[in-house]
């Protein structure tokens, strides 16, 4: 399945700058790398590093047929699994509040 422009700009929104990303063009080649910047028209992508030199593509939303970020699922499971956390612990917090309410009442009363 092929992404419209509209979908691949999206796509890449959501992700984000200095995320990595594979693109698999609509002429079927695959570019791997981290995105650099995002523009109305198109994306660039950094797929070097300071040893082997750094290797810009600039990539119009039109060509993407698909989109990857492994790394951002990853984060976004964590930004998930972080709010569970907050929530039981605010859910603990106040059981504690309640029953050391509950407990100076019983005592002054």
């Amino acid at each position: 399945m092929q992404l419209t422009p509209a979908e691949a700009k999206l796509s890449i929104q959501k992700i984000g700058r200095g995320y990595r990303v594979k693109i698999v063009k609509t002429d079927g080649t695959k570019i791997a790398g981290f995105i650099n910047s995002i523009d109305a028209d198109s994306f660039r992508i950094n797929n070097g590093n300071a040893f082997t030199g750094f290797h810009f593509f600039t990539i119009p939303y039109a060509d993407v047929a698909a989109v990857r970020s492994p790394f951002h699922a990853a984060l976004k499971t964590a930004v998930e699994t972080n709010k569970v956390i907050v929530v039981t612990g605010l859910i603990f917090l106040g059981t504690i509040v309640v029953v050391g309410i509950v407990c100076l009442a019983i005592v002054v009363f």
